[in-house]
């Protein structure tokens, strides 16, 4: 498993980022969660449908699933069955930001396990 945390926010209000599968299967996942201050929240598993061609997924508060109020933070983790994830372009707009009102830096690349 392959994990990346972005940096504090304060006020989101979009989650954006791109994601393209490359020979992925239907068990290979993509997790999206919020911290809330406490407890990590599942946003989506993307599961059975990561996008072969590139994709940019977006979720906020009118977005299928919507983006909950109260997130400081977003992880996500890639379960890998088969294939690889292409990842980039993360980008948190928030209510509460400092110039620039767009976070899209500061990401923690965490490994769980090995990679093949």
């Amino acid at each position: 498993m392959i994990r990346v945390i972005n940096r504090t926010s304060q006020n989101p209000t979009e989650l954006k980022f791109w994601i393209r599968g490359i020979s992925t299967d239907a068990v290979s996942a993509i997790l999206i969660e919020g911290y809330n201050g406490s407890t990590w929240a599942q946003i989506d598993n993307i599961t059975n449908s990561i996008p072969a061609s590139g994709t940019t997924k977006t979720y906020n508060s009118t977005t299928t699933p919507a983006l909950a109020v109260g997130f400081t933070q977003f992880r996500f983790s890639y379960t890998k069955s088969s294939g690889n994830v292409g990842f980039d372009d993360v980008s948190v707009t928030c209510g509460g930001c400092i110039a620039p009102s767009n976070q899209s830096s500061g990401m923690l690349l965490i490994q769980l396990g090995p990679i093949p």
